[in-house]
């Protein structure tokens, strides 16, 4: 019996001038990933199996940013968010298997700060990988103060059924605009 191959997988790591990025919603990230034949990526009503599948974090239309190779077209990553209150519930960072390990986390990390504004990233883990590199990519414990109910008992319940934890990232947009004002002021 023949063993089958893999294609490997490149060894260079992408470029920001590699890659571009569509926005688009949650069914529509999925229905790009299939239709170009590949089934890796879940909705999060797949993937989130430790918080409630009807709670804010699992339901709440979600915005997803994804990664385009210009050379091919083809989507080889999504990161996601879905705004409630005043803040983004994180719905997920996935690379496509053939395009790991060539960096592509960090561009999609760049591509959701950039467009994210001023709100603050509220993103629960049941992975301690996962966990880890946001963490790498300046995410903090949760600081639960701030929290509405509904949110606080989503993510009690996730701990309870193995999520490991919870962090949030607060990122102030610096704009040239701000930049004036408070020269100005000073």
């Amino acid at each position: 019996m023949e063993e089958e191959k893999y294609p490997e997988l490149p060894s260079t790591k992408y470029a920001a001038d590699e890659i571009y990025f569509k926005t688009m919603s949650e069914d529509e990230a999925i229905k790009v990933f299939t239709e170009d034949g590949y089934t890796g990526f879940k909705s999060r009503a797949n993937r989130f199996r430790n918080t409630p599948s009807d709670g804010k974090f699992a339901t709440q239309p979600s915005v997803h940013h994804v990664a385009y190779e210009k050379d091919t077209d083809k989507p080889v990553g999504a990161i996601g968010y879905a705004p409630y209150k005043e803040f983004l519930l994180g719905s997920g960072i996935h690379v496509r298997d053939t395009s790991r390990g060539r960096g592509l986390m960090k561009l999609l990390f760049r591509e959701m700060i950039r467009v994210k504004g001023n709100k603050k990233l509220i993103v629960n883990f049941s992975s301690k990988v996962a966990m880890n590199h946001y963490l790498s990519e300046g995410f903090r414990q949760l600081d639960e103060s701030e929290l509405p109910d509904e949110l606080i008992n989503e993510i009690s319940i996730g701990a309870a059924n193995g999520n490991i934890g919870t962090l949030e990232k607060y990122y102030i947009h610096n704009s040239s605009w701000w930049a004036a004002i408070k020269t100005e002021v000073i």
